[in-house]
Formats: structure tokens, sequence, C-alpha cells
């Protein structure tokens, strides 16, 4: 608005030294426009009908204003092409100053010279252009920095599970190490005959109650850390990649979301492959498009698949090779802790992630857990 805002004075400088009557007219006629034109911008809560109405009347007016003032007035066009830059999208807004260029162009041709109608051709259309410049330079930086703030959403939800996954490595399996030999002490001491054995049982009792209350607290600390799964992802991933102008097509099949959601230990597995995958398609690819398919794989009875295609594949990034990068190597180790596979299928055009999952590793799958 600040950009466009001293041009508007331009029009201010054609007003006649004539009769009083005259300059108060193209006085409020000037200053009527200027508050239009201010209603245009600063008000947000204008509907798309409101809009389009407002920047038509600018634009009539100026085209009115022309042809009775002549040579010079049809300055007053700026209104309409700043605010169209401003409030509607770039095709109406290019509509809209072409519109005031042509008009410019047939009174040169009407006049049969330049004159005062250079002016006329060029500020309105020139800064109308730079005003949908900032325009898109401003959407840009809002881009960038929703992007930002999705990634650093994204990074603390990875971080978020990896303190979760070191608290389950190390904490829970030593807490589960000392209740097993909490156990093999108490079954070797159940057949000592000593008067102070059943004291020591007792202790052995209360140790074994504190390793259970330890390992219940890990559990539920573990929960909390890990409060996402593949219903969870699917209510963000989406909207992240949208964000960055990424086209998101779900393909859900019911029968595959109703398996997961009776097999919470394949729904934490696909909710981390499906913010992993989605976190490689903004940092590694520039991808305009991506399909998230879930559903029960026909091939191999009793197994889900997940599909994750997007396009936009830079040759050279960690994606384009065997194997990928650490993202890859943390959702294949964790596909494989519950007797799943993982595949990369890059091409010339796009990328492929592919996981398969059976259901009959639930043995497997309370591992992780």
């Amino acid at each position: 608005m600040l950009f466009g805002l001293p041009w508007l004075l331009i029009p201010l400088t054609f007003v006649t030294s004539g009769p009083t009557g005259g300059v108060v007219v193209e006085v409020i006629t000037i200053v009527a426009m200027g508050a239009l034109w201010a209603v245009l911008v600063l008000r947000t809560s204008l509907n798309r009908v409101q809009r389009w109405l407002g920047v038509g009347t600018l634009t009539v007016a100026a085209i009115v204003i022309d042809a009775l003032l002549g040579p010079g007035w049809g300055v007053v066009a700026v209104f309409a092409t700043t605010a169209a830059a401003w409030v509607l999208s770039r095709r109406p807004a290019l509509i809209v100053i072409g519109t005031a260029g042509g008009i410019s162009f047939l009174g040169v041709l009407r006049e049969g010279a330049m004159g005062g109608k250079l002016l006329d051709l060029v500020i309105p259309v020139v800064i109308g252009l730079g005003m949908i410049a900032l325009v898109e330079f401003l959407d840009l930086t809002d881009l960038v920095r929703r992007q930002q703030e999705e990634l650093r959403a994204l990074a603390v939800l990875s971080e978020r599970s990896r303190i979760a996954r070191d608290l389950h490595d190390s904490i829970g399996h030593s807490l589960m190490a000392v209740l097993v030999q909490v156990r093999l002490v108490r079954a070797q001491a159940a057949g000592i005959e000593d008067d102070r054995i059943p004291d020591l049982l007792q202790s052995l009792r209360s140790i074994e109650s504190s390793v259970r209350e330890a390992s219940g607290d890990v559990r539920r600390t573990i929960a909390d850390y890990r409060s996402f799964d593949v219903f969870t992802m699917l209510e963000s991933v989406p909207s992240t990649l949208r964000a960055a102008n990424v086209g998101v097509q779900l393909h859900l099949q019911p029968e595959a979301m109703t398996v997961l959601r009776e097999h919470a230990p394949i729904a934490d597995a696909l909710g981390w492959v499906l913010r992993e995958g989605a976190t490689n398609v903004l940092r590694h690819s520039s991808a305009r498009s991506a399909n998230i398919v879930i559903r029960e794989h026909k091939a191999a009875v009793g197994a889900v698949e997940f599909v994750l295609v997007n396009d936009g594949v830079r040759p050279g990034s960690s994606l384009d090779v065997p194997g990928g990068g650490a993202g890859i190597a943390g959702m294949r180790t964790r596909v494989e802790r519950i007797g799943g596979t993982l595949m990369l299928e890059p091409s010339d055009d796009s990328f492929t992630l592919t996981v398969r999952i059976p259901l009959t590793t639930e043995e497997a799958a309370d591992h992780v857990r």
C-alpha cells in the first residue's frame, strides 16, 4: 500500500485553475476515488463481489474522467490499477491494468499525438505492474515463513521421536533387564532354607514393584513424546505440503484404515514414515504434486501397503540414490523392526516410497511399544 500511495497524489496535480466550481468538482472526484481505493486496500473483510465492484467502479470512473477532462486525466486510472493489483488475483489484475493502458492508448490515437497522454499511458500501467510485483513478493515471503514454521514443527516432532526411541532402547531395556534379574534372584532365594529368606523375598518384591512402576513411567513418557500415528500425521502432513504449494491427493482405502486402527504399532510406524517422507519431499525435491496411498496389499494377503509418490526430483539429491539419506535409513529401521519392507523407486521425474507391513508380526510389533 505504501508503494502505491505516493502515486495516488499525482491526479491532484492536474486540478485546473479554472472556475471555482470546476476545481471543487475535480478535487471531490479525486478524493472520492482515493477514499474508495483506501477502502478496497485497507478493508480485509470485503468479499470477492465487493472487491470486484470497487475495482470496476474505479475503472469506469477513470474512463469517464479521461473522456470528459481530456489529456492528463487518464492518470487517475492509477487508482484502479493499484487497487486491482492489491485485492484481485494476478490474472484479473492484469486485465484491469491492460484495460487502463488500452483506453489511454486509444486516447493517444484519437488525439493523434502523445501530448499529455504519455503519463496517462505509462503511470497507471507501470505502477499497477509494480504493485503486482510487490504483492507477489509479499506472498512469496509469507510462503517461505510458513514453510519454515512447518519444517520447525516437523523437526520438533522428529526430536521428540528420537528422545522416545532413546528412552525405549536404553532405559526401557535396562529396566527390563533389572526386572528379569530380580525375578531370577527371587526364584533362587525361594529354594534356600534360611530365616532371613522371607525378608529377602519381601525386599525383592518391593524392588520388582519399583522397577515395574519405573517401567510404566517410561512407557507413559514415551507415549507423550510419540503423540503421532498415521491418523495424526494425515491431519497435519497434507496441509504442510499444500502450504508449500504441493498438491496432495489422498487415497485411503477404508478397509486398510480399519486395520490400522486395530494395529497401533503399524499405525505408529506408518505415521513415522509419512512424517519423514513429507519432510524429504520438502527438503530434497521441487515437488508440485504428491500422492499418498494406504491400502491392503493385494499380492500379499494380510499386509498393509503405504505409497508416497512425488514429482520434482532433484538430480544428485540424497533421495536420488539407492538407500537414500539418514531419514530413509531411520524409516527403514523402524519398518523392519515390525517385519515390514521399505522400497525406493527413483525415476527421472518422480520418486516413489513404498512400505509393506504384514499383519502377522504382532509379536515383533509389540517389541516396538
